[in-house]
């Protein structure tokens, strides 16, 4: 693009400028109102001499100190800081599974897994490779606790199972340890242990100096009772003697097996 000096520089002309044809009509309407109404126009004068403050009194409206507030169409409401409306879920206060407050729900557990509902609302499921429950004469499943309490008969009995196990009161009772179901049992003695008394803790009776130099443990788990002995038995320990296992039916009487030694 040229500059007027290049132009010149160069001698070239310029076109003519041609400004848009006016009326001096169109010109007048700059300073009337449309045809669409009045606009405001600035009072001609001066401000010298006189109060910049001005009351309410000295307009034009002659309306005093106007109307009310109110609420306009479309107008919004005032602001508001949000406020969320949702409410705490489970994650809020989540504590989960408390063996204090958490129920155990019998129609959803299984034989393996345990089922209970939790104060705060959720769940939790205890699962294991060995029976936890079983199922009592009206079907619904029980817990099983392996722990050993004194029966009436003094013997020491699993508390609660579908399998009847107990534990003889001293070392040298026939049925030093039995488990029965269905009005059958099996069980077994240690031939030639002392008549010491067993002591009971949580699933565990102990017989102490069974033997010379042996005490004997009967733990009770998931499994069903085994046997600890310490030393381990041995047949130079038991000295020839043996573990007599028996087994018993109501109906046809009792079977009788011998074990040499060797469990420990």
């Amino acid at each position: 693009m040229f500059t007027t000096n290049q132009a010149l520089a160069e001698g070239l002309e310029l076109g003519r400028v041609k400004l848009p044809s006016a009326r001096l009509s169109s010109w007048a309407s700059w300073f009337t109102d449309p045809h669409w109404g009045k606009l405001p126009h600035r009072q001609s004068g001066t401000a010298a001499g006189k109060r910049h403050d001005v009351s309410a009194a000295a307009t034009r409206a002659h309306r005093g100190a106007g109307h009310k507030p109110g609420h306009g169409r479309g107008e919004l409401g005032a602001y508001k800081a949000h406020k969320s409306s949702a409410k705490a879920g489970l994650s809020a206060s989540f504590c989960g599974f408390n063996p204090r407050t958490s129920k155990r729900v019998s129609a959803r557990s299984t034989q393996k897994s345990t089922y209970y509902h939790n104060a705060d609302g959720s769940f939790s499921r205890k699962v294991s490779p060995f029976p936890l429950n079983y199922k009592d004469p009206k079907g619904e499943w029980q817990q099983i606790d392996t722990a050993v309490a004194r029966g009436p008969d003094g013997r020491w009995d699993e508390k609660s199972n579908a399998v009847d196990i107990g534990f003889a009161p001293k070392a040298a009772d026939g049925d030093l340890a039995s488990f029965g179901k269905d009005g059958k049992s099996v069980g077994f003695a240690l031939e030639g242990a002392v008549k010491v008394p067993g002591a009971a803790k949580g699933s565990t009776v102990a017989y102490p100096e069974v033997l010379p130099d042996t005490d004997l443990e009967l733990i009770n788990n998931e499994e069903g009772p085994c046997v600890k002995a310490a030393p381990a038995l041995s047949d130079s320990l038991l000295g020839g003697k043996t573990l007599r296992v028996h087994w018993r039916d109501k109906e046809t009487g009792e079977m009788t097996n011998r074990l040499l030694g060797g469990m420990g």
